[in-house]
């Protein structure tokens, strides 16, 4: 904005340079989008460009399935398995409109969260060797076998996809993809939690 309008130049540019309407425009659109942004840095959502930056890192999740598994085994809670992806736009969509409300974060804490990156690229310390569809397959990265895990296990291959199990492992309802309608994704977490708690 301030090159636009002007009071800041570099070397190459020229003394006079006109500030016409449209560059006018042009700077107080950029003030405005910063002015917008800087909200976020104190904590403000930025619910209109969520879908477009990496996902938001919550405290007590786990990224690896056995590990949270594990973990909610020997807490006695039910788990929440979240196949997503950091360039998954409507993940961030279903972060930013869905997560955030108050009712789905109440419900949401009382679950152990599995957050799995199926584009996760950092390499697996050990390959494994897999067959699908009778076919081998060499697992070389954490993004392949989460997956693999969500094609093998849960016969899908879309994100966002949302799985409630138990701790052994069963399925508590029928899976969650994109949605954004609160009170639907609400009722999911209840029922899951209904039927865990039975």
């Amino acid at each position: 904005g301030l090159y636009l309008l002007g009071i800041i130049r570099f070397p190459h540019d020229s003394k006079y340079q006109p500030i016409n309407w449209f560059r006018r425009t042009l700077a107080a659109a950029s003030f405005i989008f910063v002015a917008y942004l800087s909200g976020g840095y104190w904590g403000a959502p930025l619910k209109d460009i969520s879908a477009f930056l990496p996902p938001k890192e919550s405290k007590n999740v786990f990224h690896d399935y056995d590990e949270g598994m594990k973990f909610a085994a020997e807490n006695q809670l039910p788990v929440f398995v979240d196949f997503t992806g950091y360039g998954c736009v409507n993940c961030r969509k279903m972060e930013a409109a869905v997560f955030t409300n108050p009712e789905v974060e109440r419900l949401l804490s009382q679950f152990v969260v599995i957050n799995l990156y199926v584009d996760h690229r950092e390499p697996l310390a050990i390959p494994e060797k897999v067959k699908e569809n009778g076919k081998p397959l060499l697992l070389e990265t954490k993004g392949e076998k989460w997956s693999y895990l969500q094609r093998i296990k849960f016969g899908a291959n879309a994100q966002p996809y949302y799985v409630l199990l138990d701790n052994e492992g069963n399925v508590l309802c029928n899976p969650y993809a994109y949605n954004e309608d609160v009170k639907a994704f609400t009722e999911y977490l209840q029922r899951a939690l209904d039927k865990y708690n039975y």
